[in-house]
């Protein structure tokens, strides 16, 4: 089901009671963390997981794949969540405070640092902000 957007749950990662599956609430939709290679690449190990009946009221956005990164340029100190959308294209979206990081569980430690040249080349799409 595609519901509407949920701007006031951006931030939390999301579990049904009936499945494994594991989705990050952001820009008002659900993303789905493809494995549990891809959630140990970007969160922290004590971020909580919210327990929900069900998602499917919640707008479905791209899925968050193997290949997604957490991103900082290092001129700027900048950091981005880099992933490839569902038609491959590689995106950035850039994490405006260091209070949305912490709140959306992503981990300082999974941060790579790059330089300017390579972060510049990755189209920026949207910002992520806590609300």
């Amino acid at each position: 089901m595609n519901g509407p957007l949920a701007a006031e749950l951006n931030g939390l990662l999301l579990k049904t009671n009936e499945s494994h599956e594991v989705w990050l609430v952001m820009l008002g939709s659900r993303h789905h963390v493809a494995s549990s290679d891809v959630y140990n690449s970007l969160f922290r190990a004590d971020t909580k997981i919210v327990e929900v009946s069900s998602v499917d009221h919640i707008r479905r956005g791209f899925d968050i794949c193997d290949d997604s990164l957490l991103a900082k340029s290092i001129n700027s100190g900048k950091i981005f969540l880099v992933v490839r959308d569902e038609n491959r294209k590689v995106g950035k979206y850039y994490i405006t405070t260091f209070e949305t990081f912490t709140e959306f569980g992503f981990d300082m430690n999974k941060v790579k640092e790059f330089p300017d040249i390579l972060i510049d080349a990755i189209t920026e799409t949207q910002e992520i902000r806590s609300y």
